[in-house]
């Protein structure tokens, strides 16, 4: 949602740029009102084919008068301004597909899940791609509010009769460390239900090594620096022998928060070092960077 939110604020602001010469994404104050107005003007063309966007007083000419910034929006527009947002959720649904071991023509129905696909764009979209419509008797999101519910129930341990569901939440990428010649040994493959955890023995690649530094990563590719490094852990105190000799079992431990547990032990003096990492779920680094800015816009 917001995504399609940041769209609407691009646009607004670069037509009040070309109109004025002022570029009002440079202050806090007048973004926040972009945001707020973008929002409601995106709510309102789910059920209109047109909106006026007005924002009195959005920012100060360089004599301190107040402009306003009004525009108009059109439905189709707004679709060419997100299309590349709506196609990109079909690659998942692709993926999705592929995984299952299905074609479209095998999928039932289709329910639509988020606030966001109350978008008559979304819903076409989707119909076009499924060649079927979605079902419009269900709020959208009253579907997140009842997963959430059936997912916490059966967390708690909870097992109605009248819930003939399995929700499983899976690793959305491998986990693993680096080791020599910066590959990535997974410990945890991708898609492992979780809770769960994973324990393998490593060496040293040095004589009379004492200390070991372990790099976790999250991703796919083989090689360890191509994926997301999520954090690192060090280890000392290894009895100094041979390389190869000692023996180092990593744990990796994800409970059902998304927490990894990461723990190094040397099996033959006992030493271990331990520490906490979050999965993301998939963000990637400039998507979280994103998420903070925009956590900060909100708290002006």
């Amino acid at each position: 949602g917001d995504d399609f939110d940041d769209r609407i604020i691009d646009y607004l602001s670069e037509s009040f740029q070309k109109e004025t010469g002022i570029d009002i994404r440079t202050s806090k104050e007048a973004l926040q009102k972009l945001k707020k107005y973008g929002e409601e003007a995106k709510k309102k063309l789910s059920f209109r084919s047109e909106v006026e966007v007005v924002i009195p007083e959005i920012i100060n000419d360089e004599n301190g008068e107040p402009l306003e910034l009004k525009t108009r929006l059109t439905r189709n527009l707004f679709a060419n301004l997100t299309y590349d947002l709506v196609q990109r959720t079909f690659k998942v649904c692709d993926e999705a597909l592929q995984k299952g071991h299905l074609t479209v023509g095998e999928i039932d129905n289709v329910i639509l899940v988020g606030g966001s696909t109350k978008m008559p764009i979304i819903s076409e979209a989707v119909e076009n791609y499924f060649f079927k419509k979605p079902l419009t008797t269900i709020d959208p999101e009253l579907v997140v509010a009842t997963g959430a519910a059936i997912h916490a129930s059966s967390l708690m341990g909870e097992k109605e009769a009248s819930v003939k569901s399995l929700l499983i939440d899976v690793t959305s990428r491998s986990l693993g460390i680096e080791t020599v010649g910066g590959l990535m040994e997974i410990l945890i493959p991708k898609n492992t239900p979780v809770p769960t955890e994973s324990k393998k023995v490593f060496t040293t690649v040095r004589n009379n090594q004492e200390q070991v530094k372990i790099k976790v990563y999250q991703g796919e590719s083989r090689n360890a620096e191509e994926n997301e490094l999520l954090g690192n852990l060090t280890l000392s105190g290894i009895k100094p022998a041979p390389r190869g000799k000692p023996r180092i079992e990593v744990t990796f431990e994800i409970d059902t928060n998304g927490i990894v547990n990461v723990s190094a032990k040397d099996l033959d003096s006992g030493k271990e070092s331990k520490t906490k990492l979050n999965v993301l779920g998939g963000l990637s680094t400039e998507e979280v960077e994103k998420a903070k800015e925009r956590a900060e816009l909100i708290s002006v």
